[in-house]
């Protein structure tokens, strides 16, 4: 899942400003990662919507400002994202203690994470939760069998000819376990 854009920009604007007061139309373009172009009507949007306040101190200076208004907006929207990260978290959790139960249920004795992921904590956790012996294989060669009575799961950033060689073995994908499509790149 990918944050609001609106969200985004105005966080970085907020951190540019913070760092910089009087931080000019260039450098927040580069604190937003855009185009000057771009920026120019980023602000002009945040401005008419009474996020940003602009007040001109010369001909060519500009002084940017993030009213009250735009602070709310950015904790409105932070807190809602939040929430709803927290959301797909304890959904994910669910997902893969769920998976770690039901292997448990059919004998497994350990769980063996192949590579990296960015939710080996929760595997971890599942499988202490259900019992479990848990192991992390950071850099898997695909050589190495799968323990026996062992549920191996192959991380989302594990070498791809590894990660085949390990499914071909058994393993399931972190995907599968975490019953999603998406999972942030490493």
């Amino acid at each position: 899942m990918n944050a609001e854009p609106d969200l985004v920009l105005l966080s970085n604007i907020k951190t540019t400003l913070a760092a910089n007061p009087g931080a000019k139309q260039r450098e927040i373009a580069l604190g937003m990662g855009v185009s000057l172009g771009m920026a120019n009507i980023v602000l002009r949007r945040f401005a008419g919507k009474g996020w940003i306040m602009a007040k001109r101190l010369s001909a060519r200076n500009i002084r940017y400002i993030l009213t009250p208004e735009g602070m709310n907006e950015l904790a409105h929207r932070s807190y809602h994202y939040m929430r709803r990260t927290f959301t797909e978290v304890r959904e994910c959790a669910a997902a893969v203690e769920a998976h770690i139960m039901h292997a448990k249920a059919h004998d497994c004795t350990n769980v063996v994470l192949y590579g990296q992921s960015d939710i080996a904590l929760i595997i971890e956790w599942a499988s202490k939760r259900a019992g479990l012996e848990f192991e992390q294989v950071l850099q898997p060669d695909g050589k190495t069998g799968v323990p026996e009575k062992a549920l191996g799961i192959v991380g989302e950033c594990a070498d791809n000819d590894a990660a085949d060689t390990l499914t071909a073995q058994g393993c399931v994908s972190v995907y599968d376990v975490a019953e999603t499509e998406e999972i942030l790149p490493c």
